[in-house]
Parts: C-alpha cells; sequence; structure tokens
C-alpha cells in the first residue's frame, strides 16, 4: 500500500468512524507567497527594494468532526526554525477542536490585547476593525451552531482515541525526537489511545493540503493585502469551506520541557511511519520502513528515560502532568530588519503618492491613511536599534495540553510503591481528582478503565440540577453574590464546593471562596428541609 493510499484510506476512517478516529494533514506554505503588504499589479518602483514582512503559515485539514481546515498565520523569523512551531502549531489545532461550536471566524474576532508591541502593531485594533467589517457579506454574522443560550457555555468534543497525523518528510521541522516525544507524551496523557505519525516520500505532492495552498496562492494574487487580518481574511475564503484562521502569538519550547527526560534514539531518518501507544503502564514506540510493513521492534521502544534498568521498581520518567512549556524565546530584532524597513520605506512612498491624487472627501483617502499609519508604525519597531523584548520563559496564556483524558494514560508510581494494589484507595481517590483537576482536564473514558475513584459532579449531580435549579432563580440575593456563574449551574456546583470543602488542601488549590460554599451549605440545608 502506498503513502497516499494510507492517508486517503485513515481519511475514511476518520469520516465513518468519527468518535473513534482522527485524521489530519499538516504542512507549511512557501513564505514568499505570503509576504506583506503585497499589491495587486506590478509596481517598478518597489522592484528590488529589500522585502517585504515574511509571513508563515501552517494549513491543517481535517477529517471527521470539527473545522474542515486550519490556517496558523504568525510573522516569519520572530522564532528559530524548529519543531516548537509544529509542536505548537498542532497542540492549538487539538485544543480548537475541541472548543469548537461552528464559529469559522477564528482570531477575526480577536478580542485579546496582545503585550507584545510587535505583535500589537500589527494586529492593529482599528484597522482589524475596519478590515473585519468590510468582510462582513463574507463573514457569518451568527456563525455558532450551538442551540446552548447561556453565555457562560463553553462546548467540549472529546478527541477521539486514535488520531492519524499525516506530515512533511522534513528532519528539521517534523522528523526528529521533538515530534516523537509530544506524540508519546499525549499517549501517556491519555489525551489519546494511539497515535500514528505517518510521512510521504521526499518530493512528494500532497494533494490536498497542495490545493488548498494552491487556492490560497490565488486569492492572494489578486488582491491588495494591505495588513495582517485582510491576510487572514484572504485565507479564510479561499476554502470553500472556509479555513478557520488563527494568529500565532507564541510558540511553546516544548524541546526544553522534553529534553531533561527523553533519552537518545536511533532509527528516526529512515522509517515512514511511527506508532505511539501505552503497554504495561508505559508509553513505547514502533516504527514502519515501508508502508504495510511489519511494525518493529516487536516489543516495541521507548524514548523516555528509566529510572534503573536493574532494579525492580524500575519505572518510565516522563514530564509531571502538572508540567507545561513554557515561551520559547522571541529574537529580540529580526533578522531582515533593514531590507524589511527599505521595503516599507518604498512601499510608504508609493501609497502617500498614491493618497496624493484622491480627494480627500473620498472614503479611499481615510482608509489610505490608516494603511500609512499601520505601516510607518511597524517600520519604526522593525528600524529600532534596541530591539523589541522577549516572551522567554512566561507561561503560555492560552494553556497547552487538550482536555480529554480517555484514563489510559501513564498511572504514575507513589512515594515508591508502584504497585497501585498496595497504595491506600482513598489516598490515591484524592490523588486523581486533585491531578485532573490541576491539568483542567475532562475524563472521557468509560469508568472502569480509570482505576482511581474521583468525584465528578456533573455525574453525580446532574440529575437533580434541573429539578433545584427554579429555587435559584427567583432568589436574587444569591445571584447578586455568585455574578460569574448561571443560575442554572449553581446547584451542582454548589455541592462540587460542599465536597471539595471537606479537604483544605483542595479548596486551597481550587480558591473556593467561603463565601460560596456557606451560601451553597445553606441552600442545600434549605432544600433538604423543604424534601422532607
Amino acid at each position: 500500500m502506498s503513502g497516499r493510499s494510507c492517508y486517503y484510506s485513515h481519511n475514511q476512517l476518520a469520516c465513518d468512524e468519527p468518535s473513534l478516529y482522527k485524521s489530519s494533514i499538516h504542512d507549511g506554505m512557501d513564505s514568499s507567497k505570503t509576504e506583506v503588504p503585497r499589491l495587486d499589479n506590478y509596481v517598478k518602483a518597489l522592484s528590488g527594494v529589500g522585502m517585504p514582512v515574511p509571513m508563515k503559515i501552517a494549513g491543517i485539514l481535517n477529517r471527521g468532526h470539527g473545522p474542515p481546515a486550519l490556517a496558523h498565520v504568525t510573522i516569519g523569523g520572530l522564532w528559530s526554525s524548529d519543531p516548537n512551531f509544529t509542536v505548537t502549531s498542532i497542540a492549538k489545532y487539538l485544543g480548537d477542536y475541541e472548543d469548537f461550536d461552528g464559529d469559522m471566524r477564528g482570531d477575526l474576532v480577536f478580542e485579546e490585547e496582545l503585550q507584545h508591541p510587535l505583535l500589537k502593531a500589527f494586529m492593529n485594533k482599528d484597522i482589524f476593525t475596519k478590515t473585519v467589517a468590510a468582510a462582513t457579506t463574507l463573514l457569518p454574522q451568527q456563525a455558532s451552531t450551538s442551540t446552548n443560550s447561556n453565555p457562560a457555555y463553553k462546548p467540549f468534543n472529546k478527541l477521539p482515541p486514535t488520531f492519524y497525523m499525516q506530515l512533511d518528510n522534513s528532519g528539521k521541522d517534523n522528523k526528529n525526537w521533538v515530534l516523537m516525544a509530544f506524540f508519546s507524551e499525549l499517549v501517556a496523557r491519555g489525551v489519546f489511545k494511539t497515535v500514528f505519525m505517518y510521512f510521504l516520500i521526499v518530493g512528494h505532492t500532497h494533494e490536498d493540503v497542495d490545493v488548498f495552498f494552491s487556492k490560497v496562492n490565488r486569492a492572494l494574487s489578486f488582491q491588495h493585502i494591505s495588513n495582517i487580518p485582510q491576510l487572514m481574511v484572504a485565507v479564510m475564503e479561499a476554502e470553500e469551506k472556509k479555513a478557520l484562521p488563527r494568529f500565532i502569538t507564541e510558540v511553546a519550547d516544548y524541546k526544553a520541557h522534553a529534553l531533561p527526560y527523553r533519552k537518545p534514539i536511533k532509527r528516526v531518518s529512515q522509517p515512514m511511519a511511527f506508532k505511539f501507544y501505552m503497554q504495561d503502564n508505559k508509553p513505547m514506540y514502533q516504527y514502519q520502513k515501508t508502508y504495510g510493513g511489519p511494525w518493529a521492534p516487536t516489543c516495541g521502544d521507548s524514548l523516555w528515560k528509566r529510572t534503573d534498568p536493574k532494579s525492580k521498581t524500575d519505572f518510565t520518567v516522563i514530564p509531571p502532568p502538572d508540567r507545561e512549556p513554557v515561551c520559547s524565546g522571541m529574537a529580540k530584532n529580526h533578522a531582515a530588519a533593514e531590507d524589511i524597513v527599505s521595503y516599507l520605506n518604498a512601499y510608504l512612498k508609493h501609497m502617500k503618492a498614491i493618497q496624493e491624487k484622491t480627494n480627500p472627501s473620498n472614503k479611499c483617502y481615510e482608509s489610505d491613511q490608516a494603511i500609512i499609519d499601520y505601516w510607518e508604525n511597524i517600520k519604526s519597531l522593525f528600524a529600532a536599534e534596541e530591539g523589541w523584548a522577549t516572551n522567554s520563559g512566561l507561561p503560555l496564556q492560552d494553556g497547552f495540553w487538550p482536555r480529554t483524558n480517555h484514563g489510559t494514560g501513564y498511572k504514575r508510581p507513589h512515594d515508591g510503591v508502584h504497585n497501585s494494589a498496595q497504595v491506600d484507595e482513598d489516598l490515591l481517590a484524592r490523588e486523581a481528582e486533585e491531578e485532573l483537576v490541576e491539568r483542567n482536564e475532562i475524563f472521557v473514558g468509560n469508568p472502569s478503565e480509570i482505576k482511581r475513584k474521583r468525584f465528578v459532579p456533573l455525574v453525580d449531580i446532574e440529575p437533580d440540577a434541573q429539578r433545584y435549579s427554579h429555587c435559584l432563580r427567583s432568589t436574587q440575593e444569591w445571584e447578586k453574590d455568585l455574578t460569574p456563574f448561571e443560575s442554572e449551574y449553581f446547584f451542582v456546583y454548589a455541592s462540587a464546593c460542599v465536597h471539595q470543602w471537606k479537604s483544605k488542601s483542595r479548596s486551597e488549590k481550587l480558591k473556593i471562596p467561603e463565601s460560596i460554599v456557606r451560601i451553597a451549605r445553606e441552600m442545600l440545608d434549605r432544600i433538604a428541609q423543604e424534601e422532607t
């Protein structure tokens, strides 16, 4: 079976059984075709003068549930060219799948206030608003397909247990230990039960993803792309089904995150497929040298360190569950800053010449002035000798790990005891509950698959929540004190508060206000008295 046949068979599996399989393909677009600003016609004054701002676009095609395609846009040259961007792009894609509610506008409804001066300048609020407003005929007014009217409602689409990922056969960006460690840790965390990573031969053509890039290139060729939001709109509308646009403002340093725990591995460059799975509470992997060939080694291998292979208490060492990658270091100066400034000077001169020929009462005059101000600000940042601040080592604002937990991940030894049957059940229950809360995960596996018992409010109390919700709607005092929470969900939350308040350590971690617990207890006592 050829690599292309494998890819399309996985796509068919994901379409037929989306609750069991997910198939995706990830690739990067040629940055020379996505530079901004770019004109819709040839201008001799701009020919051979410096270079526009390079933009990096990663395209992801998704099969099964979720958005049909995603486009991750960022400024080329701000981060090192390494696997960290690929890992970040895939992690954001999985998070977008879990939170997807049908809205395909993505970051075109960007509300976050960026701190970095260069990113803030590129996502200028005024330019952003005008660009999106001009595209209202192409953007859905009510894009969300959710039927829940609760404004605090946030959807959760659990990831299926099996994940097929098709990547470009590039050792620098994809085919390396960093991507292998990332997929292995996804399995160890229970996000997936099995992950398959496939590559096509060198010199291949990714049929569908290259068609997507071709449509994007065609759409950009006939437009004056004067800013980043306009580029994102053009990329989104290149596909008939629309691609979810995301603007990448931070890159996770996953390489540094996994480096202390990984062991040196061999036989990475030749195989065409890798498989990641759990076996005897160990995250393992196998590889195929050819498509459809045997998986080797027969018993699998691990890319994580071991404590002591000769010891009876030997166990695998992987990153702790509460450990998340931090921001990768952003360059303080762009390597091509001088060329970019030269090009922007010529571009601004060209735009000012056009504006001088425009009647000031014309709407085009005002829009041209906005474009000139936009690029004047960006040019000053690229020309600054002191550069700009880097966010290296800071926590990721949007988190990193998906919330799905199938309950099949790595079970950690406790205080040197590696037989879970020897550990106190109550201690395991508390540990499991705290671990899931800290990781902000949602358990989606069968109850029999998780060995550590825990309290699940939405499962244990949900039948009573609807029956008691009417008691809260008429009580204005509680609604006033608990403005962050919707009244119809308060009974579930209140019961969870009372349950978790019994353990002081857990309440401190959850930061549950004592006043809320007091009100919750009063409400539950009143309901109990009414029933008697």
